[in-house]
């Protein structure tokens, strides 16, 4: 009897729990959402985009890990520019939300492979994000594919929740602090800023 010795990788469940597995059962859990790769990061945010009195902090976290925050000020000459250019009420929320993930994720897109952002805040606008996010992000990544942006449940055990709710609560500092200007021009208003 011949037994094949195959290579085997530690796996880490969405759920945090981690074991060994061959690749091949690797990929196969993986395209089922069961299992994050290393490089996949979990985005959540705390402090909606779309309120204007808040500041709003998004972070990134697994094998990597970033914050910004989006002060409430610069939320609000956001709303100002994107309303004064027509965009509609209700889509300014998710054009905040879009640009404030291309910041958070630009300095990192050549490090991960997937990015799974936390379908909370994003009610029924998931293509449109998906989209948006893909156009900006493919300027400096362009091999980036649309099934590497997923929508899915980011829990409180997430080191994506804990990081952007200690960013929020100024528990922990961010690692950048959102200017207006990188928002307009993210969103394509660069001369309506500052």
């Amino acid at each position: 009897m011949v037994m094949l010795e195959l290579p085997y990788q530690k796996l880490v469940l969405v759920e945090g729990k981690t074991f060994r597995s061959t690749n091949q059962l690797r990929q196969s859990l993986y395209k089922s959402a069961w299992v994050l790769n290393m490089r996949d990061v979990e985005i959540d945010q705390s402090g909606r985009t779309d309120v204007l009195t808040v500041d709003t902090a998004l972070a990134l976290s697994n094998s990597m890990k970033a914050s910004i925050l989006i002060p409430k000020a610069v939320k609000q000459e956001c709303y100002h520019a994107l309303k004064a250019s027509g965009i509609r009420k209700s889509r300014i929320g998710v054009r905040m939300l879009t640009a404030g993930l291309v910041v958070l994720l630009q300095p990192h897109i050549g490090d991960i492979h997937t990015i799974i952002i936390d379908l909370e805040y994003v009610g029924g606008a998931t293509g449109d994000i998906k989209g948006e996010l893909l156009h900006n992000l493919r300027q400096n990544a362009p091999e980036l594919r649309n099934d590497q942006i997923v929508f899915g449940q980011i829990g409180k055990k997430s080191g994506a929740h804990t990081l952007a709710l200690q960013t929020f609560r100024e528990v922990r500092q961010p690692d950048r602090r959102v200017t207006i200007r990188e928002m307009l021009d993210v969103l394509g208003l660069g001369s309506a800023g500052r």
